[in-house]
C-alpha cells in the first residue's frame, strides 16, 4: 500500500495592481494556489499589515483548489495571504506589497491672467503634483494631451483643465480668465 502526499501549499501571485487614484481601495492582487489538497475548497485570509502589531482582517474566501483567484478593491499597503487547505494544512504568504501614489492627485493654479479689453491675452498656467507623476494637462474645449502645462491667448472666460498621472488617475479644475 503506498500513502500519498500532496504537493507542499503555497501561493503563486500573478500579478498586483497598484491603487491608481489615492485613498479609491482600487488596487488588486491576482494570485492562485499551488499545492495542497488538490479536491474541494481552500480557504483564503488576507490581512493588511497596518503597523507593528496591527493589522486588519479582509473577509474570508472559499476558493477552488489550485484556481486562480483576485482580491480586489485593496488600499495601497501590505497584505499576507493565509491558504488552508482542506486537510487543514496552512500557507502564509511572504507581505505582498499594493503599491499606491505617495498623496492625492492635485493640480496648482501657478498663475492666471485676464484677457484685457476684449483681446486674446488671457493666459492661466498649472501645475500637477502628487499621484503618480509624469503628467499630462487638457482643456476640456481641446481634444488629446500635452505635457506643456501653458494656455496663452485666451478669451475671458471659464476654462475646464484636466491633469492626468501616468497611470490614467485625473482631476480637472474651473479657471476664470477676466476681462
Amino acid at each position: 500500500v503506498t500513502i500519498g502526499q500532496p504537493e507542499q501549499l503555497g501561493l503563486e501571485v500573478r500579478a498586483i495592481v497598484p491603487e491608481i487614484v489615492f485613498g479609491n481601495g482600487d488596487g488588486l492582487i491576482r494570485a492562485r494556489t499551488v499545492g495542497g489538497k488538490l479536491k474541494g475548497s481552500m480557504k483564503i485570509k488576507t490581512k493588511r499589515l497596518l503597523g507593528e502589531d496591527e493589522s486588519e482582517m479582509l473577509p474570508v474566501r472559499d476558493v477552488a483548489a489550485g484556481h486562480q483567484f483576485e482580491l480586489a478593491g485593496l488600499s495601497g499597503g501590505l497584505y499576507e495571504i493565509e491558504v488552508t487547505d482542506s486537510n487543514g494544512c496552512v500557507f502564509t504568504s511572504e507581505k505582498i506589497e499594493v503599491p499606491a501614489p505617495p498623496s492625492p492627485l492635485q493640480i496648482e493654479i501657478v498663475s492666471v491672467k485676464d484677457a484685457l479689453c476684449n483681446a486674446r491675452l488671457g493666459s492661466f498656467q498649472i501645475k500637477g503634483s502628487g499621484g503618480w507623476g509624469d503628467y499630462t494637462y487638457r482643456l476640456a474645449t481641446h481634444t488629446g494631451t500635452t505635457s506643456i502645462s501653458n494656455y496663452e491667448e485666451l478669451s475671458a472666460g471659464s476654462y475646464k483643465v484636466f491633469v492626468q498621472d501616468k497611470l490614467g488617475a485625473s482631476v480637472s479644475t474651473l479657471i476664470e480668465i477676466g476681462e
